[in-house]
């Protein structure tokens, strides 16, 4: 029997804002053997690049917006910012096309 850990995002800079039951890892233990890491997930990095840009971008006078208190500065906001597959996991049964089916 194959068994699933989620691990979740704890820091009190999130639970303090009610940022709560983020996912940051899933693993697999398959019956008998080690954990696979199947997912990792960061939240709020900003600092790695995207689209030839690092950071936030701000938006001053936006409608609806405090650029004071939620400005770029203020990083805790619950952003995937990164999600990676780790392990694939094998199929191991017959590969067969739709076409066939």
């Amino acid at each position: 029997m194959k068994t699933y850990a989620y691990t979740y995002l704890a820091d009190t800079n999130y639970t303090s804002r009610y940022i709560l039951n983020w996912v940051t890892q899933v693993t697999m233990t398959p019956a008998g053997a080690n954990p696979i890491t199947l997912v990792t997930k960061t939240y709020d990095n900003y600092s790695t690049a995207c689209a030839g840009a690092a950071g936030m971008v701000s938006r001053t006078g936006s409608v609806l917006h405090d650029d004071t208190n939620y400005g770029t500065g203020f990083t805790y906001r619950g952003n995937a910012t990164q999600t990676g597959l780790v392990r694939s996991i094998l199929w191991r049964g017959p590969l067969r096309s739709l076409a066939s089916a």
